[in-house]
């Protein structure tokens, strides 16, 4: 469920500042990677502050001379009082609840009364959280194809009431070519 991307460092290669200020950074193969994943690839994020949004925006290229699969997600820590919030715009969809081995049909809104590992597949391009003081969008482009909504609940007895993850997800495996690239971004303003 979890890749070699979050436990690595990743190279800052630009910064801008003003309006709309931004940060790129940048993910390479090394020898870490290679042991898990012996693929030729660049991995490229752009976070950028604009309009009172933040717009995350991933590209995955794949650099080398086959095929490769991967999976990702953008693991969003959003500032939430837990007994209060409440994911909208699931409803509808499949899930997987990853803790209960069961899969089922979202009816309604998500609430958090329990721990939470579950994966919905057939997002909308919007989903939002009611956090207890505001309603956050989360705005993900149609290449996210899941989404993955995640509480520790008291696993991290000292903040799980404090946040919620509402993550934009490729859970399925996405195929990128030789010398072609993935490109998904996701808004989240309030």
């Amino acid at each position: 469920m979890h890749g070699f991307a979050r436990n690595v460092d990743w190279k800052l290669v630009s910064t801008t500042n003003g309006a709309e200020p931004s940060m790129t950074m940048e993910l390479t193969p090394n020898d870490y990677t290679k042991a898990m994943w012996d693929k030729e690839f660049k991995v490229t994020e752009t976070v950028t502050l604009k309009g009172g949004a933040l717009e995350a925006k991933l590209v995955v290229e794949n650099m080398g001379s086959e095929a490769f699969d991967f999976t990702g997600s953008f693991h969003t820590y959003l500032a939430a009082d837990i007994n209060k919030a409440a994911v909208g715009g699931l409803s509808g969809c499949k899930t997987f609840d990853r803790l209960g081995k069961a899969e089922s049909v979202v009816n309604g809104d998500v609430k958090f009364a329990g721990p939470i590992d579950s994966v919905y597949y057939g997002v909308p391009e919007t989903l939002t959280l009611a956090t207890g003081k505001r309603t956050v969008s989360i705005k993900s482009s149609k290449t996210w194809t899941e989404a993955v909504v995640w509480t520790p609940w008291t696993d991290m007895p000292a903040c799980y009431q404090e946040f919620a993850c509402v993550e934009s997800a490729a859970v399925t495996p996405v195929t990128v070519a030789p010398g072609k690239s993935w490109t998904a971004t996701t808004v989240i303003s309030a």
